[in-house]
């Protein structure tokens, strides 16, 4: 450390006798810095554009793993204007995979479903999500997204304890077209059972 401490006094010293030098070196640096940044900056976009048009394809959604599509589903979120989009998904996230703020700054909490496309969501799977996205997340808008199905029973239990779903279709219209299913745009207030507070 001495050592780098007396070689960088010796070379300010020396840069000082050659001013002429040290502006030289000083806006070539400066210069430098702004061209890398610069490219940073088209890199970022370039990247960004590309994982934003991954969001245009239900396709592309059935070959990612489950956290893949965690991710996949927070680049739709962004692209149909949603903010503050984290992925939270994985282990001791108590059924928050993503969660965002709407246009209208109300949160929305979402579970991801990445099942095959003949296979459904139960019940009991709304079921576990329902007692943790509002009472556990704050969630004014608690929605669970697959690229499958729901059987009958979670539907009737989703209607019940005010979750919304988006099934295959809509999340295939909604990527493809960039309408926002109706389960994420209404502003009604989520329907309760008796008894539920």
């Amino acid at each position: 450390m001495f050592v780098a401490v007396l070689v960088g006094v010796s070379v300010v010293d020396w840069l000082g006798e050659r001013p002429g030098l040290a502006i030289g070196i000083a806006v070539s640096a400066a210069l430098a810095a702004g061209g890398a940044g610069a490219c940073y900056l088209v890199w970022w976009r370039v990247r960004r554009r590309h994982r934003l048009a991954r969001t245009r394809s239900i396709a592309v959604a059935d070959g990612l793993t489950g956290a893949q599509f965690e991710h996949w589903l927070a680049d739709l979120l962004r692209r149909s204007g949603f903010t503050q989009v984290v992925v939270s998904g994985g282990a001791g996230d108590l059924g928050a995979d993503v969660v965002a703020r709407a246009p209208d700054l109300r949160l929305v909490v979402v579970q991801c479903k990445r099942y095959a496309a003949d296979r459904r969501v139960g019940s009991p799977e709304v079921q576990r999500f329902a007692g943790t996205a509002r009472q556990l997340h704050g969630a004014d808008i608690a929605v669970i997204v697959t690229t499958a199905t729901f059987t009958r029973p979670a539907e009737t239990t989703a209607a019940r304890l005010g979750i919304r779903l988006v099934d295959r279709e809509m999340l295939a219209r909604w990527a493809a077209e960039g309408l926002l299913p109706v389960a994420l745009a209404t502003r009604s207030l989520p329907s309760r059972a008796p008894g539920i507070a």
